[in-house]
């Protein structure tokens, strides 16, 4: 079977974001700081294409009411003035098993100090199950921009939108 083969589940992950605390020089090309907070909420089916694109996909057709473990990405953003730290959020993958998800929260840790390897864009993990994840390069990779943590968490999936 081609991967293009491979039926694909989306599915919305939503988070709550907060600007805790934000300094500006008031000069147009000025410095400036953030701090943020991001919270992740809830996980639901997106079956409806019209809804807009999903903040994930996975080859698992998990149901509404089902836990799953969810490896997300906090970062800072920034620009030759100043950086906004945890500025963005990002879903990595879900899984059903808390082991592989923070087996693939370390591989990203580990690989994001070495973001300028090889494979940069595309990376292929496969978890201890073989599991495989493909893991594209976060919005964190930039020259402004870090990654800050990656979080592991469970939620039930939500309803479908």
């Amino acid at each position: 079977m081609k991967p293009s083969d491979v039926p694909m589940y989306g599915y919305k992950v939503e988070f709550s974001t907060a600007c805790l605390w934000s300094e500006h020089s008031g000069e147009q090309y000025g410095d400036w700081h953030e701090t943020w907070s991001n919270a992740l909420i809830g996980i639901r089916k997106r079956t409806d294409p019209d809804k807009g694109y999903p903040d994930v996909v996975s080859e698992h057709d998990y149901p509404v009411g089902s836990d799953v473990y969810i490896v997300w990405c906090d970062y800072d953003e920034g620009d030759s003035f100043g950086w906004a730290t945890s500025r963005g959020c990002e879903v990595a993958a879900i899984t059903a098993s808390s082991a592989v998800a923070e087996e693939l929260a370390e591989w990203i840790r580990l690989r994001e100090n070495h973001s300028y390897d090889d494979n940069v864009y595309n990376r292929k993990f496969t978890a201890s199950t073989g599991e495989v994840f493909e893991v594209e390069t976060g919005p964190w990779s930039g020259y402004f921009d870090v990654l800050n943590t990656v979080n592991v968490d469970c939620r039930t999936i939500g309803s479908q939108l």
